[in-house]
């Protein structure tokens, strides 16, 4: 698990950072989605999906969500969120829900595409707009939202 989780926070963490916090944002939900869906049975295991029973972790009530490796991971989605917010592209606020917020419908999507309930090239046509609508209900406008998509995605493209 804690191999599994440095491997995904690289993964996200290697999307680079350009002048626009948002595509940069959605080029690492793009980087989400794609790193889980080239490893979904490792996706499942670290989003505690798979039994963890034979798991041994350190102290009593532990859970994977207390590793370090998994706080490192999430730190990469609360980082992207805070330059969001410091570049005044959403309503200040608590950089952590936000990202919770960004992290629920990601992983949404991403278990209905595993669970092969959604075609996996529907990456675009579901997430893209999915991002969009996101963000413009975090405080951004869909103007700009939209130009930010349209930068991401060329970034993953390319």
């Amino acid at each position: 698990m804690r191999e599994g989780l440095a491997r995904f926070s690289a993964y996200t963490r290697g999307v680079p950072h350009t002048d626009d916090p948002v595509a940069d944002l959605v080029a690492g939900g793009f980087a989400y989605a794609e790193f889980a869906m080239k490893n979904p049975q490792l996706y499942r295991l670290l989003f505690g999906l798979t039994d963890l029973g034979a798991l041994k972790f350190s102290a009593e009530g532990d859970t994977p969500w207390n590793l370090a490796e998994w706080v490192d991971a999430l730190s990469v989605l609360t980082a992207a969120v805070e330059r969001v917010i410091e570049a005044g592209r959403i309503r200040p606020q608590e950089p952590a829900s936000a990202a919770t917020q960004i992290l629920s419908a990601t992983h949404g999507f991403v278990l209905l595409v595993i669970g092969r309930v959604v075609d996996p090239r529907a990456l675009q046509d579901v997430m893209a707009p999915l991002a969009i609508n996101l963000m413009v209900g975090l405080g951004d406008t869909r103007e700009r939202a939209e130009h930010s998509l349209a930068t991401a995605i060329t970034s993953r493209t390319s």
